[in-house]
């Protein structure tokens, strides 16, 4: 009984750790380390369309009726802002990259374990049956060992027969077993490699990044300087609004009229203190639209409510930005983005995020422009965002 219980034993691990063969452990641990390859896939579209001079002829435009030096700190107020864009985004692909990098990293640590532990189980497994086996046995078809008092000389090959053939099958499995971790570890290496190469150039984009704000300050105070009247600020401010309301109703007559909805009381649409929620801001030229939110640059940005998202673009004054359709509730809109992490004609649900905040558009300090249009209307959506630690006095709806 003894001999069956060994036997039995080292067949059974053996058959059970065959299916962690290299092919299968590979195959699991690719299918496990999915990238988020749509959002990566955005952003690189995204910048294609930055860098497409045919695509951004649009944003250099300004109001017509202004002198050349207007014109120009205009322009050059553009060409910095998208600059900044350009950076931003391919620090985000960089970082994009990184944190996928590390998930394959995650992935293939957690895959070590198990090969490490396979290696020692079949080491142990053989090593017992090589010592602990008599020096004879006789056997059924069934595996049952049965003892005899009788060394018969074809009794002994039968079970060295049958011992080779199981110590074998030990052997293949552990060099399977050696092989999958040999492979696992050097694609460890190969990660770490990529990891640190990812790292040193994210570290020189946020360098060069903190040279592009600069010049986008410097470049948008310049232009400040030009508004030196009423006149100047209104139809600025005018344009701006035209700009934005052409964009919109573009984008509805691509996509049509939407399903959809909006929540009575709305979710935050970007991640507040838990003390309290962002402070309100005063909107650019008086282009008051909606919720001028003053928010940290880079903080997630969510929809409010199921819909479809109708344009994720730059706008002249507003930036980028993106809009969702929610059907017979109305529209909402997020501008002064960093980036769009959806494409328009993609569906989104209640708490998706959709972008990052930013600094984009005729804004000195990073914020959030929020507004709900219904009705043809832009209406102020604060009264009804309920913010996670607290809500702030309701105002009335223009």
């Amino acid at each position: 009984m003894a001999m069956t219980y060994i036997i039995g034993t080292c067949v059974f691990i053996y058959l059970s750790l065959i299916p962690l063969s290299p092919a299968p452990l590979l195959g699991q641990q690719t299918a496990a380390t999915g990238a988020p390859k749509s959002v990566l896939a955005i952003l690189q579209d995204t910048l294609k369309t930055y860098t497409n001079t045919d695509g951004r002829t649009g944003l250099f435009q300004c109001p017509t009726g202004v002198d050349a030096s207007f014109a120009k700190s205009w322009a050059e107020f553009a060409r910095a802002d998208l600059n900044l864009l350009i950076g931003q985004t391919r620090s985000l692909i960089i970082s994009t990259k990184v944190q996928s990098k590390n998930r394959e990293m995650d992935a293939i640590i957690a895959r070590l374990v198990p090969a490490k532990s396979q290696i020692a189980t079949l080491q142990k497994a053989a090593a017992e049956l090589a010592c602990k086996c008599p020096v004879w046995a006789t056997f059924k078809p069934d595996m049952t060992v049965v003892q005899t008092h009788s060394s018969t000389h074809e009794a002994r090959c039968e079970f060295a027969c049958l011992l080779r053939t199981i110590l074998a099958q030990f052997s293949s499995a552990l060099v399977a077993a050696r092989s999958s971790q040999e492979g696992l570890q050097a694609k460890q290496q190969q990660a770490l490699a990529e990891i640190a190469q990812l790292r040193s150039e994210l570290a020189a984009q946020k360098e060069h990044l903190s040279a592009l704000r600069s010049r986008r300050q410097d470049c948008l105070t310049r232009f400040f300087q030009h508004i030196n009247d009423e006149r100047t600020h209104s139809r600025i401010a005018a344009f701006c609004r035209s700009e934005l309301l052409s964009a919109l109703k573009g984008a509805s007559r691509t996509y049509g009229r939407t399903g959809g909805r909006l929540p009575r009381r709305l979710p935050a649409p970007v991640a507040s203190p838990p003390a309290e929620a962002p402070q309100r801001k005063e909107p650019p030229f008086g282009v008051a639209l909606g919720a001028e939110l003053d928010v940290e640059p880079l903080s997630p940005v969510f929809a409010v409510g199921d819909g479809q998202v109708l344009l994720a673009g730059c706008v002249p004054g507003f930036g980028l930005t993106a809009a969702i359709s929610h059907g017979a509730s109305g529209m909402t809109v997020f501008s002064h983005l960093a980036a769009v992490l959806v494409r328009p004609g993609a569906r989104v649900k209640t708490g998706q995020q959709i972008a990052f905040s930013g600094q984009s558009g005729l804004v000195l300090h990073p914020s959030l422009l929020f507004a709900l249009l219904r009705g043809g209307r832009f209406r102020d959506p604060r009264p009804r965002i309920d913010w996670p630690a607290c809500r702030e006095p309701p105002a009335p709806e223009r």
